[in-house]
């Protein structure tokens, strides 16, 4: 026979007269029958009930009731033991939704038994348990502040002297380089960087105060800027850099533990960086923005490594003074993609502008690093006995060698310098990966000039760009238009001077001249052609397409439907490469899965008080990720809005450089994303849908689209000087190479292949060299990604009896 005031018969009791009543919390125990029964009950039984209890809660109206019921007894003086608590403790890690845990009524208990030294090992070995259930995904502020009690808890009892920890936890490379800096150091420089580590404990919101950043200013003098930034510089650095010590909690067993900070560390992290923001140091300003870009990154299944220390690292970067924070901060505003992240980057940019009093376009300018190099495109250092140049010819990219004093080139990095000049190597490294990063923040801003309608006084842009050491290697391969009054003239750059098309020197200009980068809408296209055939003859390739760029303009099936446009309807795209490049190219768009049946990809035009949508939805019924994604979409109309507004605008009144950028952009996404680019993709067989299958066999070899045009009047120009030319023949949407074991014709659009006599299928997945262009090969511009494809497989093919891919012969030999 059951007791029926046992503990368990009480708290069942209790729980089924809440259900049958429809009690929800807050609930008054003593208007409950059982629940008066329990506050009766001996402090004993009580703490029983409240052991039961815990047990019982889970994520339904029963469990947030027995939470309710553990959370009041536990706020009475119940004589509760370190067996009680570890039986509790080690029912939370059952609780999925570590929120329900009543954590401050057992911590509460936890923490005066500490306070007594009578913590027992079991009893902390509880906790940790406790602790490492929750997920890093639950880290919120409430989450976080309960892990914070834990660790005080099972912390070791701090001692004076030299012995006490910094508060930084280890197996983080930044982390570990830190505790060994501070081990080494002397007795009063340990004590001054201790004082700091402490203040940077206590960063708490999301900006710092006044109060705060005047005592980190005090505790800097002991220290002094520099020795601060030579240290903290090095620590930024090293973040991002895998660590191998990190637990795994429950519920991460998807997420990359090495790749994540520690949630303690972030916060001495997110300090430091604001620590940061008071000394004027580039090399610091440096290691903050790397820090940043890699707390910014996404990673699987986690999101934005650390946005706390991001944005920690964006606020100190608009702290600093000089022109490295900006460039920083420029880079961050080209790389930075989630739209969230974006806007901490763009804030952070408007307030220095509006401190400086300028626009914030103008302060990105302004901000480019010269990277030590002495002229446009050139840096020379000597390195012991051999001379580094470092240069960015005319046709692209950033060129390295070294040279002997006998003037004799060096194939490789002499092992002289490795072996004697360590740190100089290192710095030269650093400054090649470093031009490489500014390049592209520079090219995202010329290639989209046109669109924000920037246009610069003669003076301003000379220094800006033309002679900047770092913009000019970029400017100088680009056409521009120079205005005075009612004369335009369009030059480029040629043998130290500007020149017009026609290779005549520019004469002088009035000093009211305005210059803008030269656009081929509505331009004469014996004009393009002249720029490009100029292009050409100076072997110059542009960093993006501007002379070649496509150019998209109103079809008569557009004027018909007035106010959108389905020029690039009914495609089937791969959704998670199609919002990769929504990104890359500024629009806005979230992923679309089962729980979500539309979401519009826009682009924000600010400048022309507009907003382009690309209209996209799911494929219903295709194959989803285990995330509920949909691995495709299919595409819709483009139509245009004004800010602000939902209804469309007529598509005549959109101004046509607006028009065609955007246009350009949706095709872009067409052609780099639609399964019928993917030479996989025909190979998925019977789960092949048939009517994807006739898409894709439509699309991958039909009509070429304005970009495949594009590449085909560039091939029909560069054939005739490759060495495979007499293999090769152009037709209207192939490149048809004859080899010695078949014919194949390359698709100028979808880079496929077919063989003939029969048009059998070859599949060549491209590798990384092969999205490259040949060597020696001129191409007019770079960016191209096909055009460098369709050249590589052509080179292959034409000597197909020498291809030694066993996968590759079978196919051709098949």
């Amino acid at each position: 026979m059951h007791d029926s005031h046992s503990p368990v018969r009480l708290l069942r009791s209790f729980l089924d007269e809440c259900a049958s009543r429809g009690l929800w919390p807050p609930l008054k125990l003593a208007e409950i029958d059982a629940g008066a029964e329990i506050l009766a009950a001996s402090p004993e039984r009580q703490v029983r009930v409240a052991r039961e209890a815990v047990r019982q809660i889970v994520n339904s109206r029963r469990g947030m009731n027995a939470r309710e019921l553990v959370s009041r007894l536990l706020r009475r003086r119940l004589p509760i033991s370190s067996g009680d608590l570890i039986d509790m403790l080690r029912s939370t890690v059952r609780i999925h939704d570590k929120h329900l845990v009543p954590w401050s009524g057992l911590l509460k208990f936890v923490e005066e038994i500490a306070s007594r030294g009578e913590l027992t090992p079991d009893l902390a070995r509880a906790l940790e348990t406790a602790r490492d259930s929750i997920g890093i995904r639950m880290l919120d502020t409430e989450m976080r502040r309960v892990r914070d009690r834990i660790e005080a808890v099972l912390a070791p009892p701090e001692t004076d002297g030299d012995e006490r920890g910094f508060g930084i936890d280890p197996g983080e490379p930044w982390s570990d380089v830190a505790l060994d800096a501070l081990a080494r150091l002397q007795p009063p420089e340990r004590e001054a960087w201790r004082a700091v580590v402490d203040h940077v404990a206590t960063a708490k919101g999301a900006r710092p105060t006044k109060k705060w950043l005047g005592e980190a200013a005090r505790l800097l003098g002991p220290i002094g800027g520099d020795a601060f930034a030579r240290r903290a510089a090095a620590w930024l650095a090293r973040v991002g850099e895998r660590s191998t010590l990190h637990p795994r909690p429950p519920g991460t067993e998807f997420i990359d533990q090495g790749e994540l900070i520690g949630d303690r560390n972030a916060d001495v992290l997110k300090g430091l960086a604001w620590f940061a923001g008071l000394v004027d140091d580039e090399r610091l300003a440096r290691a903050v923005g790397h820090a940043a870009a890699q707390c910014f990154k996404k990673l699987r299944n986690w999101g934005p490594r650390s946005p706390r220390v991001a944005n920690a690292c964006t606020i100190a970067l608009a702290m600093m003074p000089g022109d490295e924070p900006l460039a920083q901060l420029a880079r961050l505003k080209t790389i930075v993609r989630a739209p969230s992240s974006r806007a901490q980057v763009e804030k952070a940019l408007a307030s220095v502008a509006e401190r400086e009093g300028v626009a914030p376009e103008d302060l990105e300018e302004r901000g480019v690093p010269g990277h030590g190099l002495s002229e446009v495109g050139r840096l020379e250092r000597r390195v012991g006995a051999f001379r580094f140049e470092l240069t960015m010819p005319p046709g692209g990219g950033i060129e390295q060698r070294w040279v002997g004093e006998d003037g004799a080139l060096r194939k490789s990095t002499p092992s002289a310098v490795r072996d004697e000049f360590p740190g100089d190597l290192a710095e030269l490294k650093r400054v090649a990966k470093e031009l490489q990063k500014t390049f592209a923040a520079v090219r995202h801003r010329l290639e989209s000039a046109a669109l924000r309608r920037r246009a610069w006084p003669l003076e301003e842009w000379r220094r800006a760009f033309l002679d900047h050491p770092v913009v000019g290697a970029l400017a100088r391969r680009l056409v521009w238009r120079f205005v005075a009054g009612a004369a335009r003239i369009e030059a480029a750059w040629s043998d130290r001077r500007l020149v017009g098309v026609d290779d005549d020197p520019l004469g002088d200009l009035p000093p009211e001249t305005t210059v803008r980068p030269w656009h081929p809408i509505g331009e004469a296209v014996a004009d393009v052609v002249a720029w490009r055939e100029w292009l050409e003859r100076h072997r110059v390739t542009q960093p993006f397409k501007q002379a070649h760029r496509e150019v998209y303009v109103l079809t008569q099936a557009e004027r018909q439907t007035g106010t959108y446009s389905n020029r690039f309807a009914a495609h089937v795209l791969k959704q998670h490469q199609f919002a990769a490049l929504c990104r890359e190219r500024g629009w806005r768009y979230e992923l679309q899965g089962e729980w979500d049946s539309h979401n519009t990809p826009w682009l924000d035009l600010p400048h022309w008080g507009l907003r382009a949508e690309f209209w996209v939805e799911g494929v219903h019924g295709s194959e989803i990720s285990s995330a509920g994604v949909f691995l495709t979409v299919s595409s819709d109309q483009v139509r245009f809005c004004e800010a602000g507004a939902d209804d469309p605008v007529p598509l005549e009144d959109v101004p046509p450089i607006v028009f065609t950028e955007v246009m350009r952009d949706v095709d872009l996404f067409v052609g780099v994303s639609s399964i019928a680019s993917d030479p996989n993709w025909i190979e998925q067989g019977e789960r092949l849908d048939d009517e994807l299958r006739a898409y894709w066999l439509d699309t991958s070899f039909g009509e070429l689209n304005d970009a495949a045009k594009t590449r085909r009047e560039v091939l029909e120009r560069l054939l005739p000087r490759l060495t495979i030319a007499d293999r090769c023949e152009l037709g209207e949407r192939f490149l048809v190479v004859r080899g010695d074991l078949r014919t194949y014709k390359i698709h100028l659009g979808s880079t496929n292949i077919l063989m003939e006599p029969n048009d059998q299928y070859l599949c060549i997945v491209p590798g990384r060299t092969m999205t490259r262009a040949p060597a020696k090969v001129y191409l007019p511009f770079e960016g191209d990604t096909a055009l460098s494809v369709i050249l590589s497989k052509a080179m292959l093919l034409a000597a197909d009896a020498e291809i030694s891919d066993p996968t590759i012969r079978e196919q051709i030999g098949g």
